[in-house]
Parts: C-alpha cells; sequence; structure tokens
C-alpha cells in the first residue's frame, strides 16, 4: 500500500541522484534541492536522522535480552513464533518483534513458556502440538502458506496433532484468507486470524507488539476461568 508507494518514489530519486553522481553531473534533483535549500527543512531532517540512530542503538540491548527470552535450543512451551526469514534476515530481528508476547508469555506462564521457530513442516507440528497461543509468520497465496520449495495447506494443518488447550492461531499469508473456512476447519476449536488480500509486514509487526500481548494474557485468563 502506501509504504510501497514511497519507497518505490524514494527508489526513484535515489537511482537519479546516483546516475547523476556517476556521470559527473551537478545538476540538483527536482524537488529535493527546493526542499535541501530552506535551514528549517535541513534542521528537521538531521534531528530525526539522529532520533533514528539514537532508537537503534537503544535497541541493542533489547534485541541481545529478546534473544536470550528464546533460545534456539528450546522447542517446547505455551506461545510460538513460528517465522520464514527468506535466508537472509537474522534471528535476533523475529526475537525483537516477538519480544511483547514471550515476556508476557513469561509473565503468565512462567519461564521457558516463549519458543521462537524457523518454520518448517516439523516446526509448525510443533507449535500446534504445545502452543496456546501461536504465530505463524510465512507467505502465501490463495493456495496456501508458503514453505521453501514447498506449500502447507489446510489439510495439511488439519491431520496434525494439536494442543487440546490450542486457542489461538494468526497466519500471516497474503490471501490466506480466501480459505479462511478451511483454515477454521483445519485449526478448530482455536480462532483463526486470516487476511484475504495483500498483508504487510509492519501491521504484522504492529499486532506482535500491541495485540499479542493482551491475547495472551486473555487466553491465559480465559483458562483460569475455565479451571
Amino acid at each position: 500500500g502506501l509504504i510501497r508507494k514511497l519507497f518505490l518514489a524514494w527508489s526513484v530519486f535515489w537511482v537519479f541522484g546516483l546516475a547523476m553522481a556517476l556521470l559527473g553531473g551537478a545538476r540538483p534533483m527536482p524537488l529535493v534541492y527546493r526542499v535541501a535549500r530552506r535551514n528549517g527543512a535541513v534542521r528537521t531532517a538531521c534531528a530525526g536522522l539522529l532520533s533514528l540512530y539514537v532508537a537503534l542503538l537503544g535497541l541493542v540491548p533489547v534485541a541481545i535480552h529478546a534473544s536470550n527470552l528464546v533460545p534456539e535450543s528450546r522447542t517446547t512451551g505455551s506461545v510460538f513464533m513460528v517465522y520464514e526469514d527468506n535466508g537472509i534476515f537474522p534471528r535476533w530481528m523475529f526475537a525483537l518483534a516477538f519480544y511483547p508476547m514471550a515476556r508476557a508469555a513469561e509473565a503468565t506462564y512462567g519461564e521457558g513458556s516463549a519458543v521462537l521457530l524457523h518454520i518448517s513442516r516439523e516446526t509448525v507440528a510443533q507449535a500446534l502440538a504445545g502452543g496456546r497461543v501461536v504465530f505463524i509468520g510465512s507467505h502465501g497465496t490463495k493456495k496456501g502458506l508458503m514453505l521453501h520449495n514447498d506449500w502447507l495447506l489446510p489439510r495439511d494443518l488439519a491431520e496434525l496433532p494439536k494442543n487440546k488447550s490450542l486457542k489461538f492461531v494468526y497466519l500471516t499469508g497474503c490471501d490466506s484468507g480466501e480459505k479462511r473456512d478451511a483454515w477454521i476447519a483445519a485449526l478448530a476449536p482455536a480462532d483463526v486470524v486470516t487476511y484475504d488480500r495483500l498483508s504487510a509486514s509492519l501491521e504484522h509487526a504492529w499486532w506482535l507488539w500491541f495485540k499479542g500481548p493482551d491475547k495472551v494474557r486473555a487466553v491465559h485468563a480465559e483458562e483460569e476461568n475455565a479451571g
């Protein structure tokens, strides 16, 4: 959506500027040149960049703590995030995205209850067999969820054993909501979130940080009341 359009616009300006620099030209960039002549705009840009650098430095200890909460050796727990890294993104980025949910898991279900796994048929099976709340971060189409050179379809999940306490499953795959009824049937009786459109990474990150922890606490409270 909007973010993709802004990124495309920025890319066009960047490529234009790079090409001009390589050709030895000093011609000012349209629009950007006029904005850059204003001292207020330059100061605002510098302040914004400085704030960004400070925020990134501040994330370092948080990322370290987030990674320590979900060690690679842990495969059992109550709250799972299964992620696709496309072979290029480091694990700590997903640990950071999962951080608020991991903290909520430890506060409700105890130490060692948050699990972070790289996506595969086996890890999805582990998550559904042991989890109460499961977040599956993968690409997808109307056909199903995408694995490396493979597909994960609703009927595949229907055949997997599931934790009797599985209450909630979040599927990030784009257009997976086209088969929402099939996913719901395959994961019953858990509540299921799917998208019948293209879904952006930022909206999933927003959910992980600001809605996911509440979902963990709500599921725990539901279990406490039922018990």
